[in-house]
């Protein structure tokens, strides 16, 4: 006896509405790095996409994507009950955290 299993996706390919991330652009891992921030899932792939950028671009790019994160965090967070150094300390935290 055999089991027939069929997918109901209609799509023929599952992820492909899934959002791409562009290794190139540090400008781009720096808003999905928001994003995830936003979303609460800052974990294991995020800091995986960290040592990436580390591995690929090294310290100066892994600095250039702490600016580009810090400049993007200020962008999108306007809250004046939250100071200019809390989100640099988050951004801190967040950079300190993805080699360990």
């Amino acid at each position: 006896m055999t089991d027939d299993i069929k997918s109901t996706d209609t799509s023929s390919d599952t992820l492909a509405n899934e959002p791409r991330l562009d290794f190139g652009s540090l400008a781009d891992i720096a808003q999905w790095i928001l994003a995830a921030a936003a979303s609460g899932t800052i974990g294991n792939t995020t800091f995986a996409v960290l040592r990436s950028v580390a591995t690929r671009s090294g310290k100066r790019g892994v600095d250039e994507l702490h600016g580009k994160v810090l400049d993007e965090l200020k962008r999108v967070k306007q809250d004046p009950n939250v100071s200019e150094e809390d989100l640099q300390l988050r951004v801190e935290k967040l950079f300190s955290d993805y080699d360990k």
